[in-house]
């Protein structure tokens, strides 16, 4: 089996080739020139369909998977699943050389799933959510120092500062939503996923993002993927650590599950699952993570199955 882990940085792709337990290794320019270049190289090694892995770098990564997965089989892993992966082959050597050696590595190890090439809206969508995100994040800290500021001229400033950032924000929103309005398969989807109770669609439309450029196999691989799974640490008689989230997953997908539970348990959305869960005298933020994992699986088959959501059945 050849693998290929790439070690992107905004100028440079460390490249190592993994075949038969030996290495090879160059370093090409972060540029379309240097991926064909790169390609170039593979013939000439003899690596005919490797299977491609790398980080997901911010946007420094896009290049080269969007070029490489026209003809080969390429992952983006998360980083911190190839950092926790190095320390627990006892990685030590930290360079770029050998980072990507860990990647290829990890690619043969684990068979991380294919990435799909998003499209040209799917990968606007991403990053105007992206975008939402970050206003919205300034937004909450310009507003948490409003409230601890004595000063009635700092305040002043940080009032108009978070005027500012709510107008962009609802700027940012009417453009996601004339993106999906736009978009055929988009807009299909959007329309199914804001049918779920407690999704609303700034919600749905986060959700919508992270479908782009993924497929998932089965509802399990998507909860995965989010970070939703539950991380047990139990061993013998004597460990019994309480189970949490797994620290693995999407950041923000977690922050957007999360305010969607919030909603549903204040109105009660899905009675009988809070109920049950109620009568085994579950703590309120065991029940909130229980119903952000329930969200998400129900988003998973609204999405993949097309369908509308169906409240006798969920509840």
């Amino acid at each position: 089996m050849q693998t290929v882990g790439l070690d992107i940085s905004k100028d440079t792709i460390d490249t190592a080739i993994l075949e038969k337990g030996t290495y090879k290794t160059a370093q090409f320019s972060n540029t379309q020139t240097g991926v064909k270049s790169m390609v170039q190289w593979f013939r000439e090694c003899n690596i005919i369909t490797p299977h491609i892995c790398m980080e997901a770098t911010g946007t420094y990564y896009e290049l080269a998977a969007d070029y490489l997965s026209d003809t080969h089989k390429i992952s983006v892993v998360n980083p911190l699943k190839i950092k926790k992966y190095g320390e627990a082959v006892f990685s030590r050597t930290k360079t770029d050389k050998q980072d990507a050696k860990l990647i290829a590595e990890y690619c043969a190890n684990l068979q991380p799933e294919e990435w799909i090439k998003p499209t040209k809206n799917q990968r606007r969508l991403q990053k105007l959510i992206a975008l939402q995100n970050q206003l919205t994040t300034q937004s909450t800290a310009c507003k948490n120092q409003i409230h601890a500021s004595n000063d009635d001229f700092v305040k002043g400033i940080q009032k108009a500062v978070l005027q500012t950032l709510q107008q962009q924000i609802a700027v940012v929103k009417g453009e996601i939503k004339q993106l999906i309005m736009a978009d055929e398969i988009l807009s299909k989807k959007f329309s199914y996923l804001k049918t779920i109770d407690g999704i609303g669609e700034t919600t749905a439309a986060t959700i919508l993002s992270f479908f782009c450029g993924r497929q998932f196999d089965n509802a399990k691989k998507y909860i995965s993927f989010l970070g939703l799974s539950p991380s047990e640490r139990s061993s013998g008689s004597s460990v019994r650590g309480q189970g949490r989230l797994s620290k693995y997953g999407h950041r923000k997908a977690k922050s957007a599950f999360y305010m969607a539970a919030l909603v549903a348990y204040r109105d009660r959305m899905y009675p009988d699952f809070i109920a049950r869960l109620e009568s085994k005298n579950k703590a309120k933020k065991v029940i909130i993570t229980a119903l952000m994992r329930k969200l998400a699986t129900i988003s998973y088959h609204i999405y993949t199955n097309e369908t509308t959501f169906e409240r006798n059945r969920y509840r």
